[in-house]
């Protein structure tokens, strides 16, 4: 049977158990937040800049491959926009790992995680892969930080619009523009998608060597070298030029 004093003397132990476990709770709490934050994944929200003329473009809506390099550190990580408001995230990410800023390089098309050097631009933009893969984007050193995980995209092509007005649905008609460089495989032509347009790698284009054919589904013929035009002036990203 416990006496008055030996209650007093469990009781002073008793707290004294407790307190002095109440820094190792603290400590674990501590470290459990600390590993939280060095284990959290970056994902990014991308944006891009837009063309010259003006017409806002949502590059991310119908996207075909919505595959994007990062690189980090000397790494490459395939991420992958998850809708049109340009959200990114990987099955793999990087890790803030306790970091406020981080830098950060990317590109689009993923390109199997190398970047294009050169500017080339696919022949074929009728077909909707293909003019998706030559709109060249990149990020270069852009320091990101935790509470704004941003890339702002800016552009590696320039933009070539055909106007023409057609009587009837121009679905069925392929525009070939002829007299460009930098299109894969060496050629000098284009084929444009159904709006008429096609991306370019920056360039000049003199009077009198550019040349528009068109062709029908019912493979009627028609093609006219475009004289009357001054120096093209595509020279630079984002630039558009009209014909």
């Amino acid at each position: 049977r416990l006496k008055y004093g030996d209650m007093r003397i469990l009781n002073v132990k008793l707290w004294y158990a407790i307190l002095s476990a109440l820094p190792l709770l603290v400590s674990c709490t501590d470290t459990d937040e600390d590993q939280s934050q060095m284990d959290s994944p970056i994902s990014f929200t991308a944006t891009t800049t837009q063309w010259e003329d003006g017409n806002i473009t949502n590059m991310w809506v119908n996207l075909n491959d919505r595959r994007i390099a990062v690189r980090m550190d000397g790494t490459v990580k395939e991420y992958q926009v998850i809708d049109a408001q340009g959200n990114m995230t990987s099955s793999e990410p990087f890790l803030w790992n306790g970091r406020a800023l981080v830098t950060v390089d990317a590109w689009y098309p993923f390109n199997d995680g190398e970047r294009m050097e050169t500017v080339l631009v696919k022949a074929d933009q009728s077909v909707a892969a293909n003019y998706d893969a030559s709109n060249l984007i990149e990020v270069s050193q852009s320091e990101v930080k935790v509470e704004e995980p941003k890339l702002t995209f800016t552009r590696r092509t320039a933009k070539l619009i055909c106007n023409l007005v057609f009587s009837t649905d121009n679905s069925h008609i392929k525009l070939t523009v002829s007299g460009v460089t930098g299109v894969e495989g060496g050629g000098d032509a284009v084929v444009m998608n159904e709006n008429c347009e096609a991306l370019l790698a920056p360039q000049l284009i003199a009077a009198g060597t550019l040349s528009v054919k068109l062709v029908t589904d019912d493979q009627h013929l028609a093609e006219c070298r475009v004289p009357e035009l001054s120096l093209i002036h595509i020279s630079e990203p984002t630039r558009h030029a009209q014909i």
